[in-house]
């Protein structure tokens, strides 16, 4: 299609109109959050507590920007209202965010892990991906005699033969699981999966909430997973039991997950719907 002058100029006319718009909206957001930080950054100062006149003279602001302002940040529990309701201060959100400043992951799991330890007396390992492989970030050992030890560290192991690396797959969006199992998969036992099994027991793994390893990786060993969506990234926790135990511990292990997972997520926080 082609345009004559005076359509082309209207045309060029209401595309700048909507990218000046656009530019508009995007210097009011900007705004927002510098007035925002700004409020935070006075709350923070005022430990005891600071009033709505207080904050709108240190901030330049008018009173009904800062009233709107300080009720934002009150519903993200950023600020809370101190002295009988006249003044406010930082809410508990922002010691959350705190937490994951530079934060280590295992740091703030492994209290989870150690409960989930004590719970079924086996070895547990939290894993993560690193591109294409699993990485073991912490493992805890089971104090008794028959026991699996891991090693922390990647692990060049296949993701689809080990409960942690399907785990990590049903985390993960359709699209990038397929990207993992691009090729043809490896068979270590005659337990371990094909691609058209794999995807029919994911269906399985999806409902429970728990992927399973049925000495699929190496005989005599088998496990149990769960993925972990939190704030600080996709986590999977394993526990690793010896197969001669699997028949009897299986239930006390899938309960005993799932609390686990309840309890990172509470510790660190899940991932926004």
């Amino acid at each position: 299609m082609t345009f004559g002058p005076v359509e082309e100029l209207r045309r060029t006319t209401d595309m700048k109109r909507v990218d000046e718009k656009e530019a508009a909206s995007d210097g009011n957001a900007i705004q927002s959050i510098s007035r925002a930080a700004a409020i935070l950054r006075l709350l923070g100062q005022h430990p005891e507590g600071i009033s709505l006149g207080g904050l709108a003279r240190a901030t330049g602001l008018p009173r009904s920007t800062a009233q709107r302002i300080i009720n934002a940040l009150r519903s993200e529990d950023l600020a809370e209202l101190v002295n009988g309701g006249v003044g406010f201060c930082l809410g508990p959100e922002v010691s959350r965010l705190a937490q994951y400043y530079r934060a280590q992951p295992t740091e703030l799991i492994r209290p989870a892990l150690q409960s989930l330890a004590s719970a079924t007396n086996e070895s547990v390992i939290l894993a993560k991906l690193d591109r294409q492989e699993v990485m073991v970030l912490d493992t805890i050992t089971a104090e008794r005699e028959l026991r699996v030890v891991m090693p922390v560290g990647i692990q060049h192991i296949p993701i689809h033969s080990t409960a942690s690396g399907k785990a990590l797959l049903m985390g993960l969006e359709p699209g990038e699981m397929t990207q993992l199992l691009c090729k043809p998969l490896l068979r270590l036992t005659p337990n371990t999966l094909d691609l058209e099994s794999l995807s029919e027991a994911m269906v399985g793994y999806r409902e429970t909430g728990i992927a399973t390893d049925y000495e699929e990786h190496e005989l005599g060993i088998g496990g149990f997973a769960v993925p972990v969506q939190t704030a600080l990234g996709l986590f999977s926790v394993a526990v690793i039991v010896p197969a001669a135990r699997i028949a009897t511990v299986e239930a006390g292990v899938r309960e005993a997950l799932l609390a686990c997972r309840e309890d990172i997520e509470q510790r660190i926080g899940p991932t926004a719907p």
